[in-house]
């Protein structure tokens, strides 16, 4: 198995896991708490005052886009339950 390949089923399992809390109140209150991680990390980054160095700067960088990450496969995850409910109603 190639490495993307590797790379591509590591996502889809982390995708069908994520699914399946994707409805879970806990797991909406996390993703929340992810937002405002980034939004605060986001602004923290923007103050020039902040920046000490580049192994720094980058390291808030590398953060701010673990989160956006995690909350885009979120946001799919979501997204695809309610196409398949859609399409389950339609179906009925």
């Amino acid at each position: 198995m190639t490495t993307a390949e590797t790379a591509a089923l590591k996502q889809q399992r982390f995708q069908t896991a994520m699914g399946a809390m994707v409805a879970d109140p806990r797991f909406v209150e996390f993703i929340d708490a992810l937002r405002e991680l980034r939004e605060s990390a986001m602004d923290g980054l923007a103050e020039c005052n902040n920046i000490a160095s580049e192994r720094v700067t980058l390291f808030a960088i590398g953060k701010i886009d673990t989160y956006k990450d995690i909350i885009l496969m979120y946001d799919e995850a979501k997204n695809r339950a309610a196409d398949h409910a859609q399409t389950e109603a339609a179906l009925e």
